[in-house]
């Protein structure tokens, strides 16, 4: 085989690799993040996020809202949930000494806010958002 030969099978080769791997890339979907009611406005650690341990972590709904925490299957009890009004209601539980839990463990953790329209049963009317995220 001539050099001249061998140097166009070789551009041909690369090319067909260049052109695979950027078919590969625009391919690819972009993962995208769960679908969540307009009235849960932000949650932190947001979903799939990498944090530290002791983080706080939180979910906003809208005013015209309540809402309760659960995180890794624990409800978290009113009086350790701080709630915050930011123009939204921001639930957050902050782990600690007397808390429900004192201290996130390493690793996947979810969270789940419910919410319900404010003055109406929790029962019936609640809804839940869930999410997780890890921690190291």
């Amino acid at each position: 085989m001539t050099p001249t030969r061998r140097r166009i099978i070789y551009a041909v080769l690369l090319t067909i690799a260049f052109a695979a791997l950027v078919m590969a890339f625009l391919i690819h979907p972009e993962p995208t993040a769960p679908a969540r009611d307009q009235v849960v406005v932000a949650v932190s650690p947001t979903e799939n996020a990498s944090e530290q341990r002791q983080t706080t972590v939180f979910a906003e709904v809208t005013t015209d809202y309540d809402g309760a925490l659960t995180i890794d299957g624990h409800p978290i009890p009113d009086d350790q949930v701080d709630r915050l009004l930011t123009g939204n209601l921001r639930l957050a539980f902050t782990p600690g000494p007397g808390k429900e839990i004192t201290k996130f463990r390493t690793g996947l953790v979810c969270a789940r806010v419910d919410y319900w329209p404010l003055g109406q049963d929790r029962a019936t009317t609640s809804r839940q958002y869930a999410w997780c995220f890890k921690l190291t």
